[in-house]
């Protein structure tokens, strides 16, 4: 009986080491499970940082591009304009060298009459005098 009891003794002794064995397993598994769960959390913050950052990066890249559109647009613009303005000008010159011309033309003309009366004028008094003097 004696030797009864010291095996149950002994028995319950295995059964108790074998569980805080189990139990000092288990919350070795269950500290590892929340290190690597903590690990996942962190990767996968990382993970939506980096995200984050590619989604600013795409963001930056679309305004930067939106703006060299803006910047060439208005290049574009400008030089239209200019070109515009430039053939204005140059139209304007033409006309004021086209109406010079004319006004020089018309000056000429205008003189070559005066100087042809003048001369008609001359020879009229010319040959009044002659049938005067006659």
């Amino acid at each position: 009986m004696e030797r009864e009891r010291q095996l149950m003794n002994d028995k319950r002794a295995q059964e108790r080491a074998y569980l805080k064995k189990m139990l000092n397993e288990n919350e070795s598994n269950k500290a590892k499970a929340n290190a690597q769960h903590a690990a996942e959390k962190e990767q996968d913050v990382q993970a939506l940082q980096e995200y984050g950052k590619m989604l600013d990066k795409q963001d930056n890249d679309r305004q930067r591009e939106f703006e060299q559109r803006e910047r060439r647009a208005q290049e574009f613009m400008n030089q239209l304009a200019t070109s515009v303005i430039h053939k204005q000008q140059s139209r304007k010159q033409q006309e004021d060298e086209a109406l010079a011309r004319y006004e020089h033309e018309r000056e000429s003309r205008l003189r070559m009459e005066d100087q042809r009366r003048m001369e008609r004028e001359t020879r009229e008094k010319m040959q009044m005098r002659q049938l005067l003097d006659r």
